[in-house]
């Protein structure tokens, strides 16, 4: 492509339905009213919102208004409300489009609305029926004009055919087919703005509006696809973001699986400790008992060998035979030496076993205990 020459950029066919266009683009999102060409036209605010000219009006507060969206609720500066909220007349033509699209046989002719409209004049914009139609192409001044029927256009996708031509406003009849391109200018004219207010001789470049449109659209295309490539990006980033949630979910789970395993582990190394424990308690008190009780036993048997002893000792003492008694002495001082060193150094054992082996047995738990919680440390 020639340097300064643009792509001419096709206009775009509409993909949505009647209904989603409806809601999305023809309705005015504080008032919910349809938007129509008086007092509630479309107005596009800076962020490319829009609302009807009545809400507008009703709430800006100090040349401030913040957008009605609830994920936008940007507050933008009105100043000249025409250029930084400029009235939106694409929107008419989708109005005409959606009407078609819905219901085509309900369409009323714009000269005679007790008709319904069979054809539309693309020059005109305006609908028309079979005797509307007829004249139309008998007039001079319109039987060359472009005549579409409803049916065809309601088969198409196409919004060219319902396009229409915008006047100027200083100028009736004067359709607005010139750009001034001037920087403090910048907007549609006619020919008269042309030869009147926007003449060349005081800085004023004057273009074709189609021209100017043309290059328009492909910058705007362009910006486009450098918005749909940013778009990508942040989808891209967004589903790594989705994953890396996921992955966060999952290892979350795994850790607390590992979590709960490591503490069921701990929980049946604490409970088997004290199954051992109290097994190790029970054989040192089994053990424990036994002793006592054999010594119980030694002692009851001491017990009952002095109690005989002291008996015959007391018989033998009452006896006053002297021979007699001088017969068995010897014996009966040999068992009372023999019960008494047995007795002392039973006792000597006794302490012992008390004040010694006891602690041992304590000892012994303790240490137990400390081995159990060796075997469940990390």
């Amino acid at each position: 492509m020639a340097e300064g020459e643009f792509e001419v950029v096709p206009i775009p066919q509409v993909s949505l339905a009647p209904d989603q266009l409806s809601r999305q683009f023809l309705v005015c999102n504080v008032c919910n009213d349809n938007y129509n060409e008086d007092g509630k036209h479309a107005r596009l605010l800076p962020c490319l919102h829009a609302l009807c000219f009545e809400c507008l009006n009703k709430t800006k507060v100090d040349n401030q208004l913040q957008c009605p969206i609830p994920t936008c609720k940007v507050t933008h500066q009105l100043g000249d409300l025409d250029k930084t909220c400029p009235r939106d007349n694409t929107r008419r033509d989708l109005m005409d489009f959606v009407k078609v699209k819905r219901a085509p046989s309900a369409v009323c002719c714009s000269v005679c609305p007790s008709n319904i409209a069979t054809y539309r004049c693309k020059q005109c914009a305006e609908f028309l029926c079979g005797e509307c139609q007829s004249a139309h192409k008998r007039v001079n001044a319109t039987k060359d004009h472009v005549l579409l029927e409803i049916e065809k256009l309601k088969q198409s996708q196409d919004l060219d055919a319902f396009c229409r031509q915008l006047t100027c406003g200083e100028h009736a009849g004067n359709d607005l087919k010139l750009y001034c391109t001037k920087d403090t200018c910048q907007k549609p004219v006619c020919m008269m703005c042309a030869i009147v207010s926007c003449k060349e001789t005081n800085g004023h470049k004057i273009e074709s509006a189609d021209t100017v449109a043309d290059a328009k659209r492909q910058e705007i295309k362009d910006q486009k696809s450098s918005m749909t490539k940013v778009g990508n990006e942040i989808q891209q980033v967004t589903d790594n973001v989705k994953t890396e949630q996921e992955k966060v979910m999952n290892l979350r789970k795994m850790v607390e699986d590992e979590i709960d395993e490591t503490f069921d582990n701990l929980e049946k190394i604490i409970a088997r400790g004290r199954a051992d424990l109290k097994k190790t308690l029970e054989n040192c008190v089994i053990a424990k008992q036994d002793h006592l009780k054999d010594q119980e036993r030694e002692l009851k048997r001491m017990k009952s060998e002095i109690e005989e002893s002291s008996k015959f000792t007391e018989q033998a003492l009452a006896y006053t035979n002297a021979a007699a008694f001088l017969q068995v002495h010897e014996l009966l001082y040999l068992k009372k030496n023999i019960l008494s060193l047995y007795s002392i150094f039973y006792f000597f054992f006794i302490f012992i076993f008390f004040f010694t082996d006891q602690p041992n047995n304590h000892e012994q738990i303790k240490n137990t205990h400390g081995a159990v919680l060796r075997q469940g440390a990390p």
